[in-house]
């Protein structure tokens, strides 16, 4: 039984956010891999990226 005695209204269709789940899955993984790489350099070489560097210099 319906609350309001009509008849029954089927869901409206909304549109998939598969898309931008996807960009977004992309975009953070890809934050995270660059600062694992920058953590794993710094360790290993016991300095900043040359990249990162370069920009300070600069200031």
């Amino acid at each position: 039984m319906n609350r309001h005695n009509q008849r029954s209204t089927s869901l409206r269709h909304r549109p998939s956010r598969a898309v931008p789940a996807l960009i977004a899955g992309t975009l953070l993984l890809a934050v995270g891999i660059s600062l694992a790489w920058l953590a794993i350099s710094r360790l290993a070489s016991g300095s900043w990226s040359t990249l990162l560097q370069g920009s300070r210099a600069a200031g």
